[in-house]
């Protein structure tokens, strides 16, 4: 049985899925969820790599299902924590992270022009997500074997750039910078809660998720069936959990696995 302190959750893909009806799950979820409030005084944070524009949303979504992380971060490790029913950004925390990124990309600024405006025009009818972002390569296809396609062909591009990493979720790509992680984000929420990483456990899908399921922050990382090649590879690497079910179905799997309860 695992006392658990901390609980980092990936959304999109491991709690959420377009694909599938997950109301019974999340309902478990929410079950375990407050027992594990109620026995290990856990914190939870929802850490994920939507924009900071789309916090209210997220809160909504979550609210609407009867979920109030302690915790909301945005675009990997941008925090914000949750008082009076409301988030609050770690402001200086943020900024800092957003300033790394910027020099990161400034050193490869050219090369993603380049590569983004080969992609748009190959890719007619794309969507430009990047406009106001910290992102430069930011695109919504028209279909996922495009997103696919174009996933592939930067991974092979950026290979070995470790400044540099490749996102893709269903339809969307984005070409980011490695600086503010989501395994940072849980680093920083750790120090500031007091846990160590054997209080702590994270579960995730993709490969933004890869820095907070290598083992290095949480001693427990786990990953859902839908995961990537690459995330199951690096939670087993850790000695993790690997889940026999998808998406919140996994989540719900793995706390009862991690807690040994019972249904």
């Amino acid at each position: 049985m695992t006392d658990i302190k901390f609980l980092a959750t990936d959304f999109d893909g491991t709690l959420s899925s377009p694909q599938t009806d997950n109301l019974a799950a999340m309902l478990e979820f929410r079950h375990l969820l407050f027992r594990c409030r109620s026995s290990f005084q856990t914190r939870w944070a929802v850490i994920t790599g939507r924009h900071v524009e789309c916090l209210e949303e997220l809160a909504t979504e979550l609210a609407m299902q009867g979920l109030c992380p302690d915790y909301l971060v945005m675009e990997d490790a941008c925090i914000f924590k949750r008082h009076s029913g409301r988030y609050s950004s770690y402001w200086w925390w943020n900024f800092t992270v957003g300033r790394r990124r910027v020099k990161q990309l400034a050193a490869y600024r050219g090369r993603v022009q380049a590569l983004l405006d080969e992609t748009l025009v190959r890719y007619p009818g794309t969507e430009n997500l990047a406009e106001r972002r910290i992102m430069d390569f930011w695109l919504r296809f028209r279909n996922e074997a495009d997103a696919a396609v174009v996933e592939q062909y930067l991974l092979k591009e950026f290979a070995g750039v470790r400044e540099m990493f490749v996102f893709r979720w269903g339809r969307e790509v984005c070409l980011a910078p490695t600086a503010g992680t989501k395994g940072e984000a849980v680093q920083k929420l750790a120090a500031e809660i007091g846990i160590g990483r054997e209080g702590i456990v994270t579960i995730g899908d993709g490969q933004n998720d890869i820095s907070m399921l290598d083992g290095s922050c949480a001693s427990r990382p786990a990953a859902v069936a839908n995961a990537t090649p690459e995330v199951i590879a690096t939670v087993k690497r850790a000695g993790g959990y690997l889940a026999e079910k998808p998406c919140v179905q996994g989540v719900v799997e793995t706390l009862r696995t991690f807690t040994g309860w019972s249904r």
